[in-house]
C-alpha cells in the first residue's frame, strides 16, 4: 500500500510539473514540493484592488479561497467546476487567479465550465510571487486558504473530490 501511495505521489507531482512547465520548475522547486494540503505559518495576503481580470475586491471575506490555475493545464480546468460549486454552496468565496499569459484563452475556459467566481489575470506571477515560499510559482494548480486576511492553509495540486476539498477546509468555517 505504501508503495501505491509513493507512485500516486510521484505521478501528481509529474502532473503539477507537467502543468508549471510553462515556467519551467527548477530543481530545488521540484524537491520541495509537497502534494495535498499543508498548513502554513499565517502570514498577511495583499488582494490587489486593480486586477486586471473580471472581479470585485473580496478583501472582506472571513474565509477565501485563491486558487491559482492556467487553461492550459488539464487538471485547474477539470477542478473549475468545483471552485464554482463551493463559491455557490458552501460560503466560501473562491478567487481564481489565471497564469495564462492570453486573457481570451482564460476567459473561453471559465464560460466552458460555467464559472462566474471573481477571476484575475496573473501572466507574469507578480502577485503569485508574495506567495513563493508556500506555492512555487510554477505550481498549478495550487490553492490558498486565506482567514481574515491571512494565508492558513495551502494545497498543492489538484483536488481529487469534493471531499477532499471540503476536508481541508473544516478547521475554518
Amino acid at each position: 500500500m505504501q508503495q501505491a501511495r509513493h507512485l500516486l505521489a510521484t505521478v501528481m507531482l509529474l502532473a503539477v510539473v507537467g502543468c508549471g512547465a510553462q515556467d519551467g520548475l527548477s530543481p530545488t522547486e521540484v524537491q520541495q514540493v509537497t502534494m495535498g494540503w499543508a498548513s502554513l505559518q499565517p502570514f498577511e495576503v495583499s488582494v490587489p484592488a486593480d486586477a486586471p481580470m473580471q472581479g470585485e475586491h473580496v478583501d472582506d471575506e472571513p474565509v477565501l479561497l485563491i486558487n491559482f490555475w492556467a487553461s492550459w493545464c488539464r487538471p485547474c480546468k477539470k477542478e473549475l467546476p468545483m471552485l464554482q460549486r463551493l463559491d455557490d454552496e458552501a460560503g466560501i468565496a473562491v478567487v481564481g487567479v489565471t497564469r495564462d499569459v492570453r486573457e481570451e484563452y482564460a476567459r473561453d475556459a471559465l464560460d466552458d465550465a460555467d464559472v462566474s467566481y471573481v477571476n484575475w489575470q496573473d501572466d507574469d506571477a507578480t502577485y503569485m510571487e508574495q506567495f513563493a515560499g508556500a506555492v512555487p510559482t510554477s505550481a498549478v494548480p495550487s490553492t490558498l486558504v486565506i482567514v481574515e486576511g491571512r494565508a492558513v492553509a495551502v494545497h498543492i495540486g489538484p483536488f481529487d473530490s469534493w471531499d477532499e476539498l471540503q476536508d481541508g477546509l473544516r478547521p475554518y468555517r
